[in-house]
C-alpha cells in the first residue's frame, strides 16, 4: 500500500500558482463533518477512532476501483449496463464518506513520527515517560511532539482527490492557513462567552507548523496519506502545560533551538472546544465546502463503547 508522509520542509517551497483555490469535485465532499470528543481520553483511544474512519474511506476507495474495472471490462466487451445497474452504481457512489475532522483533548502523551522509529531507544522512552506522560510510536511525518490537556488535536480525514487543486503539499499548506485563521479571527462562539476575536498574529517559517514568532511555535503538524486518504493533522496549544514541551532535556519536532507557546501564554483565554469548532469552520472555508456539521463524539460512541 502506497503511503506518503509529510516530513519537515517537505512542502515549504511551493509557488503561489501551485496552491490554487480548492473546491469539492464530488457531492459527498461538499459537507465537512466535525466530530468533537469533549471527554479527555488516552491518546491510543483517539488513534483507534481515527483508524476506523480511515479504514472506511480506504474500503470505499477499493470498492470504487473494483466497480470502475467492472465498468471498463463491460464496455470493452461491447455490453451496455441496464438502467437498473446504472442506477445501482450511482447509489453506491453517493454513499462515499464525506470529509471528517476529529478533534480531541488527550491525556499527556509524547508521540514519535516515522523518523523516530529507528532512533528511539528504551532509554529514550523512559526519559519521556519520566515526565509523567505515555510515549506512543505513530505512523505520521515529523519527529517527537506532545499532546495533552489544554490542546486541540485535530485529525482531518478526507480524500485529496475529491477536491480540485489539492495535492498533499498544498493540503498541508491549507491546514496551516486554517490554523492561522483560527488564531487571528476565531471566537469563543461555541460557549457563547465572548464575541471578541482571538487576534493572535502568526507566521509560517522554513520549519513545519504555525509560529507566534521566529522562536515560538504555537501549533504543530504531522500528516500521513494512504491512497490519497489523509490522517493525523495538527495540534493547537490552547492552554497547554508548556513544561512538557519546553523541558531542556527534551527536543520537540527536532528543533533544539526553538520553544513552544500557547494561546494562554499569549494572553488569550479560550476552551479546547471553542478552538476545535473554530478550526473545523476555518478548514471548511479553505476547502470550499458548503456545510460544516458539528457532532458530539461522546454521544455518537464511535469508539465502540456501549
Amino acid at each position: 500500500m502506497l503511503t506518503q508522509v509529510v516530513t519537515p520542509n517537505f512542502y515549504r517551497y511551493i509557488s503561489t500558482e501551485a496552491c490554487k483555490v480548492v473546491k469539492p469535485v464530488r457531492e459527498a465532499s461538499k459537507t465537512l463533518r466535525h466530530i468533537h470528543f469533549p471527554t479527555r481520553r488516552p491518546y491510543t483511544e483517539g488513534l483507534e477512532i481515527q483508524e476506523k474512519f480511515v479504514r472506511a474511506n480506504l474500503d470505499f476507495k477499493l470498492m470504487e476501483a473494483k466497480i470502475s474495472r467492472h465498468q471498463k471490462s463491460v464496455a470493452e466487451q461491447g455490453y451496455v449496463l441496464s438502467d437498473y445497474e446504472s442506477e445501482l452504481l450511482a447509489k453506491i457512489a453517493s454513499l462515499k464518506p464525506c470529509p471528517t475532522v476529529l478533534t480531541f483533548e488527550f491525556e499527556p502523551t509524547y508521540t514519535g513520527g516515522k523518523r523516530e522509529k529507528q532512533n528511539t531507544t528504551a532509554s529514550d522512552v523512559a526519559k519521556y515517560e519520566a515526565k509523567g506522560a505515555q510515549y506512543v510510536q505513530v505512523e505520521r511525518g515529523g519527529q517527537v511532539t506532545y499532546h495533552g490537556p489544554g490542546q486541540v488535536v485535530a485529525y482531518p480525514i478526507l480524500d485529496l482527490k475529491s477536491f480540485s487543486n489539492l495535492s498533499l503539499k498544498c493540503y498541508v499548506s491549507k491546514l496551516e492557513k486554517a490554523i492561522q485563521a483560527v488564531l487571528l479571527r476565531g471566537k469563543n462562539y461555541a460557549s457563547g462567552s465572548s464575541t471578541r476575536e482571538f487576534g493572535i498574529q502568526t507566521i509560517t517559517t522554513t520549519d513545519t507548523g504555525v509560529w507566534a514568532n521566529e522562536e515560538e511555535k504555537i501549533a504543530a503538524l504531522g500528516i500521513n496519506a494512504r491512497r490519497s486518504i489523509t490522517s493525523f493533522g495538527a495540534a493547537i496549544n490552547v492552554a497547554t502545560d508548556l513544561r512538557y514541551l519546553n523541558d531542556a532535556d527534551l527536543v520537540m519536532c527536532g528543533l533544539s533551538d526553538k520553544t513552544t507557546t500557547s494561546m494562554e501564554a499569549l494572553g488569550v483565554q479560550s476552551s479546547v472546544k471553542d478552538v476545535a469548532f473554530c478550526f473545523a469552520k476555518e478548514l471548511g472555508n479553505i476547502l470550499g465546502v458548503e456545510r460544516v456539521e458539528h457532532l458530539d463524539g461522546d454521544e455518537l460512541k464511535v469508539d465502540g463503547e456501549e
